[in-house]
Order: structure tokens, then sequence, then C-alpha cells
């Protein structure tokens, strides 16, 4: 869909893709190199670590092993679907789908609810009815 509007002829800054400026951009760079340089920090040593391996496998049994990647194969369809499903998720409903609900007072709570619902796969009156009652 980014595809088709930019090659329409659109700005993408027209729907928020814009490379934005100012301090809190900045802030946010700051933000993910610490996180992406610890996180390169825990895989360095999980890597060189046979105990370490030991614990991360022991964590991924049962149920949670149905969703890890036993394979190169696997592993590289897995990382290419979890990077696909990031980029869809925030251009379609992050930006497309609260430009387009802008309208209403509500967009950020109709967007956000709509985002919760499917990515907890449920419909989305059990999520609205959740929130509305204080998640009793």
């Amino acid at each position: 869909m980014l595809s088709w509007w930019l090659w329409s002829g659109r700005k993408a800054a027209a729907i928020g893709a814009g490379v934005p400026g100012g301090w809190a951009f900045w802030v946010g760079i700051v933000v993910v190199a610490a996180l992406s340089a610890a996180l390169g920090y825990q895989v360095a040593v999980v890597r060189g670590s046979a105990v370490a391996q030991a614990q991360v496998r022991k964590q991924f049994r049962g149920v949670s092993a149905l969703v890890v990647p036993r394979d190169k194969f696997e592993r590289r369809m897995w990382i290419g679907l979890s990077l696909t499903a990031a980029f869809c998720e925030e251009i379609l409903y992050r930006g497309f789908l609260m430009w387009y609900v802008i309208v209403l007072h509500a967009a950020v709570d109709v967007t956000s609810g709509l985002t919760g619902s499917v990515a907890l796969g449920q419909s989305t009156s059990v999520t609205c009815e959740g929130s509305a009652g204080g998640g009793q």
C-alpha cells in the first residue's frame, strides 16, 4: 500500500511517514541505540556460554517450542514474517487507520483498540468490553 502511495506521486509526509526532527527524534534514536546495544550484548553472552544456551533452551520447552524455528530455513522465514508483520501492522493500524478515523475525537482509542484486538486474536467487542469495564 505504501509503495502504491509513493508511486502515485503522493508525499510520504502526508501519511505521517516523513522524517521527524527536533529533540524528541534524537532522544528516540539514543533509546533505540541503547536497547540495540543491550540486546546485542545479551546475544553475545548467550552465544559464548554453553550454560546460558542451556538456560535459554530450557525456557523454550513445551508449548512455546511450537513457535520457535527449528532450522536455518525456518529461522529465515520467521524473521521475514516477523519484520513484515511489524511493518504492516504499524502502517495499516497506526498510520492509515488513525488518519482515516481522525475525524472522530477518539481516533487513538479506536485504532489502539482495534490493534489490540487483532494482536490478541480476540474479537473487538471483547477488547472494548474489557477496556470499558476496567479490565474486570
